[in-house]
C-alpha cells in the first residue's frame, strides 16, 4: 500500500507540473499583437526595381487584360499594418501607335497574408488616344505613407498629372489618400506660367466626406507643394 501510494503520489505530481505548463504554452501561442500608429510608417520599405512583386503580372494590377510588354512598375511600396503586411503597386501601361498615343495609370493596394494577395482597392486613369504632347505621370515626391488617426490602418497619399496639348497650359492634377479600400482627395488642375509671370490654372475640387478631419490638412499641403508647373 505504500509503494501504491507513493506512485500514486508520483503522479499527481507530474499531473500538477503539467497544469502548471499550460499557461506558458498558451502564452506562445498567442497571436502578435496589431501593427499601430507610429510602427505603421516606420516598417515601410520601397522598391523601384521595375519588377512585379511575386505572384502579381500586370493583368492582376491592373484588374483588367493589359499588354505586359507596355506595362511599366515605377514602385512597390509594402508596410505592415493591423495583423498582416500591405502592398501598393504603381504601374503604367503605353498604348496607342507613333503619333496618337496613350498612357494609362494605375494604384492597386493589396493586402498579403502569407502567400495569398487579397486586391483592397484598384485605381485607374486612362488617358485615351492623344495626337498632340501626351503626358500621364505620379507626381515625384508625392508618394508618402502615414497613419495620421493613430489606428491599425496605413494612409497611402500620391498624386499624378495627365494632359494632351500642343501649348503652354494647365495639366489635369489628382492627389488621393487612400485608407482601406476608403478613397478621398482632391481633383483640379496644375498652375503655370503663361509669361511675364502671368499664372493660369490651379482649380481645386476637394472630396473629404467622412474623412478624419486630419487627412484634409495632409493632402492640401501636398497638393501646394507640387501643383505649380
Amino acid at each position: 500500500m505504500k509503494i501504491e501510494s507513493g506512485r500514486y503520489a508520483i503522479i499527481g505530481l507530474s499531473l500538477l507540473l503539467l497544469m502548471s505548463t499550460k499557461p506558458d504554452a498558451a502564452v506562445a501561442g498567442t497571436p502578435a499583437a496589431a501593427v499601430t500608429g507610429d510602427a505603421i510608417t516606420q516598417s515601410l520599405t520601397r522598391e523601384s526595381s521595375g519588377r512585379f512583386p511575386a505572384g502579381l503580372s500586370a493583368d492582376l494590377v491592373a484588374n483588367t487584360n493589359v499588354n505586359d510588354s507596355r506595362a511599366t512598375v515605377k514602385e512597390v511600396l509594402r508596410w505592415k499594418e493591423g495583423n498582416g503586411d500591405a502592398l501598393a503597386v504603381f504601374m503604367t501601361v503605353d498604348g496607342g501607335s507613333e503619333g496618337n498615343e496613350s498612357r494609362d495609370l494605375y494604384v492597386t493596394t493589396f493586402r498579403q497574408t502569407g502567400s495569398t494577395l487579397q486586391r483592397i482597392r484598384t485605381l485607374k486613369e486612362l488617358s485615351g488616344a492623344c495626337d498632340m504632347d501626351l503626358s500621364a505621370e505620379f507626381v515625384a515626391g508625392s508618394v508618402t505613407l502615414t497613419n495620421l488617426d493613430g489606428d491599425a490602418q496605413g494612409e497611402l497619399t500620391f498624386g499624378y498629372s495627365t494632359t494632351c496639348t500642343s501649348d503652354v497650359s494647365p495639366a489635369a492634377f489628382k492627389m488621393f489618400i487612400l485608407e482601406g479600400g476608403a478613397k478621398y482627395g482632391i481633383r483640379g488642375t496644375t498652375r503655370v506660367n503663361i509669361g511675364f509671370d502671368e499664372r493660369v490654372g490651379g482649380e481645386a475640387k476637394e472630396d473629404f466626406k467622412g474623412a478624419p478631419a486630419s487627412f484634409a490638412g495632409h493632402v492640401r499641403r501636398i497638393w501646394s507643394a507640387h501643383v505649380n508647373e
